[in-house]
């Protein structure tokens, strides 16, 4: 899987660490050893060859020195420090930990070495997180935050785990710790951030997404998490501005020309969308959320019949997604292919039982084959899971319409509109279900409150005059009448 802009972060802070401890330009790895006795002999030789060849780039060089000189000084944990540092920036995570693990014990054990050894468990800890061994990484955050409770990277990395773990709550208590131990660093005020989009407190990420943006302008994965923030939030010009910036700072990065193009088709831009979101999912074509909006903004863009080979694209890139599974169902169903659609939905609910939307989608299949009682049963799972589910209540509400149990309907179209206020169809079907109960004054307001919401529709006008004229209010009639008519000359002109 891509890495996630806090991913993005976590690498950077990463690479940050290996600059930090590095040997010969920073003194913190130097330090690592100084308080302990220097390697005798071939060893020192081996560690100082090492230390040029980390230095130049040549990791397999420096790992394969440092393995030696370990084999050569088994008891000096710094040798194992560099050589955990080595096998991190190589990638290589596994023998990271393992060889970070083995200079925690051996600088545990030795007296004065409290430093080192939280600067160890320190590293340790990233290891693990990007290990997804979170537990273990949580665990040696705390270790290193008991040696030195006001350090604030060890604050921001356990905040970063505990966020990883969705603890959170926890997450922003430690962060919002970390800020106060060092409120000048752009890379804390980021990580609550992330911590407060985690929690859904947007306008908290944004706040600090903003402040880190103070504290060192212009950082492109702050920018990226920051316009995120804002097109969750539902501000998508502000969102594009700020990911139109990210992606100058950083051209075609797939992740932000991703979140780009989603925020341009929330602001009812897809066709500017599509070309980002291409070029996103040709760079990275195993993401199926790029695919997913990908699909998104064709739908938007009126291209629903290259929308549809996309989705399925992304249902094989992630057959177990039921994102994927909902959005190809939906565009089946849009196209009239309600057996396509149901073949497609029925094992996606069986696979993902939980999912309010598959089970109201597969009432939709249901219900476009005529199969009303089992359209009936899936709209039922859907509200049981989600009883302020709008669309799956209007949706229930018209199955027990056609098949007659119209008194049953009409609380259950009520309550969807009450959800959902400019739910045109459900107006509507509200209005229709009346009439045929014979409620001809209701069925006449609730006409009229769909004409409201959809005046230039000629049908909603003529079925207007039509509940107008069974109330008795036959002027009203006449005027619903003639004005359907001239939306839709084609409407009968004796009804």
């Amino acid at each position: 899987m891509r890495l996630s802009r806090r991913n993005v972060r976590a690498v950077l802070s990463f690479l940050f660490c290996i600059v930090l401890f590095s040997s010969t330009c920073c003194p913190a790895i130097a330090g690592l050893g100084q308080s302990s006795p220097p390697a005798p002999g071939n060893a020192g030789t081996l560690v100082k060859r090492a230390d040029a060849l980390y230095e130049s780039g040549d990791l397999a060089g420096a790992i394969s020195a440092y393995r030696q000189a370990a084999s050569v000084r088994p008891g000096e944990p710094a040798i194992f420090f560099k050589l955990g540092l080595a096998l991190a920036d190589e990638g290589n995570l596994d023998e990271a930990a393992a060889n970070y693990e083995k200079a925690a014990t051996l600088y545990q054990k030795k007296p004065g070495e409290k430093f080192n050894y939280g600067v160890t468990l320190n590293n340790l800890g990233l290891v693990y997180s990007r290990l997804g061994r979170l537990d273990e990484a949580l665990a040696a955050y705390r270790k290193a935050l008991a040696l030195s409770p006001r350090s604030a990277d060890v604050l921001t990395r356990l905040g970063a785990a505990l966020q990883k773990k969705g603890q959170v709550d926890e997450a922003i208590s430690v962060l919002q710790h970390a800020v106060l131990v060092k409120p000048f660093d752009a890379d804390v005020f980021a990580a609550l951030g992330d911590a407060h989009a985690a929690g859904n407190h947007l306008d908290d990420a944004i706040a600090a997404y903003g402040r880190s943006l103070e504290i060192r302008p212009d950082t492109p994965a702050v920018l990226l998490a920051l316009g995120n923030a804002q097109q969750r939030r539902g501000l998508e010009e502000p969102a594009i501005q700020t990911l139109q910036r990210a992606n100058q700072l950083q051209p075609n990065d797939p992740e932000t020309l991703f979140g780009l193009g989603s925020a341009l088709t929330h602001a009812g831009r897809a066709s500017d969308a599509i070309p980002l979101l291409e070029q996103a999912q040709k760079a990275l074509p195993e993401r199926a959320e790029f695919l997913l909006a990908l699909a998104d903004a064709l739908n938007a863009a009126g291209r629903s019949s290259e929308a549809i080979p996309v989705l399925r694209s992304a249902l094989a890139v992630r057959p177990d997604s039921p994102e994927a599974a909902e959005a190809l169902g939906v565009a089946l169903l849009a196209q009239g292919d309600f057996a396509g659609a149901r073949g497609l939905l029925e094992p996606a609910v069986k696979a993902h039982t939980q999912s309010p939307e598959l089970h109201n989608d597969l009432g939709l299949a249901l219900a476009g084959q005529r199969r009303f009682p089992e359209a009936i049963a899936e709209y039922e799972k859907a509200l049981d899971l989600d009883p302020q589910y709008a669309d799956a209540l209007a949706n229930h509400a018209v199955a027990l319409t056609l098949t007659g149990r119209q008194p049953e309907a009409l609380p259950e179209f009520r309550k969807a509109l009450e959800l959902q206020p400019k739910n045109l169809k459900a107006q509507a079907n509200l209005a229709a279900a009346l009439f045929g109960l014979g409620r001809y004054a209701e069925s006449s307001e609730a006409w009229a409150k769909a004409v409201a919401l959809s005046p230039e529709d000629g049908d909603l006008r003529y079925n207007l005059g039509l509940a107008l004229r069974k109330a008795g209010r036959t002027a009203e009639a006449r005027q619903a009448f003639a004005e359907a008519r001239r939306l839709n000359p084609k409407l009968p002109t004796n009804p």
